[in-house]
């Protein structure tokens, strides 16, 4: 006797108050098949669902329905308004599982997007794998089709679950694994969007200091002494915190009769590196920088040699601005009995000029 099949069927849901009626039949308590909703774009596209494979693999364990893009969609949605995120549209397909508890669990009713002939391949594969699942947990067999034939033959229910329930470890596995991906595509989105957002700060702020540098040379473009006395009061109370302003308040200090040009040979980040030294030595933070190799400036290469004193009392110092060069810059300063600085010049390492 020959086994009589009956091909499984969709049903067109194409007018509004069909769509609220499926809308409300995926709430029905007494629901005990799956739904699988493939929806139609609203202009032809390269890529789409393949509706025929649907129906004729899981059209059997599950209800099948095809919606086009339209008022009838817009008012499936409406009566899902509810629970953001259960619509389905634009070509995209979903399985609604027996139940209620995927209006609330958006991940047991992913929607399955279609952008490309690709992708609708890939959408198809995993409505399919979908529906298999809702079925699986919803205790179902997958055994037998409806429209078998009384002597008709069957699968073997067992073999069928143990192959059901494999491929359903299988996806979760890799499911998990997307997962995984994702979240680092996220993390490493965020820092992108963190480490940008930081070199475009920097740079707003470079930008307007370099406008603050350009305005303060247009200010002081005629008196170099007092452009430099402002480039230290600025760095000063840069660099400096309000709570130690007063214990690192700016000495009193004079600039000696080569000091000013000295600094005119300097490159504009050798002369910001000499107003920035010039603080640590009127503060006094210089004395406990290593990197600034402070020393008082001797009479001969010997260690033991004289240190360069003047007939008032005040001693030559010296203190690094760079380091490990025959022309790193040294600043040459003088500290006088009273605790008062003169800044004499900027030099080369090996010139001992005071």
């Amino acid at each position: 006797m020959t086994t009589m099949i009956a091909r499984p069927s969709r049903t067109l849901v194409d007018t509004a108050a069909a769509a609220r009626e499926l809308a409300h039949h995926l709430f029905n308590p007494n629901r005990t098949r799956p739904v699988v909703l493939v929806t139609r774009p609203r202009h032809p596209a390269t890529g789409l669902i393949d509706l025929e494979r649907v129906t004729d693999e899981i059209g059997g364990i599950a209800d099948v329905y095809e919606m086009p893009t339209s008022n009838v969609s817009v008012a499936f949605a409406d009566a899902l308004w509810e629970f953001p995120g259960t619509q389905c549209y634009g070509g995209a397909g979903r399985v609604y599982p027996v139940g209620s508890e995927w209006a609330e669990k958006l991940w047991l009713s992913p929607l399955r997007l279609v952008y490309s002939t690709q992708e609708a391949e890939r959408a198809t594969e995993d409505l399919i794998q979908d529906a298999y699942a809702a079925v699986f947990s919803a205790g179902h067999s997958t055994s037998t089709p409806s429209g078998i034939s009384a002597g008709g033959t069957s699968h073997d229910s067992s073999d069928d679950l143990t192959s059901l329930k494999k491929e359903i470890e299988r996806l979760t596995v890799e499911n998990k694994g997307l997962r995984c991906d994702l979240e680092e595509s996220r993390k490493q989105a965020t820092s992108a969007i963190k480490a940008k957002e930081s070199v475009d700060k920097r740079a707003s702020a470079d930008r307007s200091a370099h406008e603050m540098i350009e305005a303060d040379a247009q200010a002081f473009a005629h008196d170099s002494e007092q452009q430099f006395r402002h480039d230290v009061y600025l760095a000063w109370t840069r660099r400096i915190p309000a709570a130690d302003k007063a214990r690192l308040a700016l000495r009193s200090y004079t600039l000696g009769a080569e000091f000013l040009s000295s600094l005119d040979i300097l490159t504009k980040d050798e002369r910001a590196k000499a107003v920035q030294v010039t603080v640590e030595v009127l503060t006094g933070l210089v004395d406990a920088l290593a990197g600034r190799m402070v020393h008082p400036l001797r009479r001969g290469k010997s260690g033991n040699a004289p240190v360069v004193r003047r007939t008032d009392g005040a001693v030559c110092w010296r203190a690094a601005l760079q380091h490990k060069t025959p022309s790193a810059r040294r600043l040459h300063y003088w500290r006088a009995t009273d605790g008062s600085i003169e800044l004499s010049s900027v030099r080369l390492h090996d010139d001992m000029r005071a």
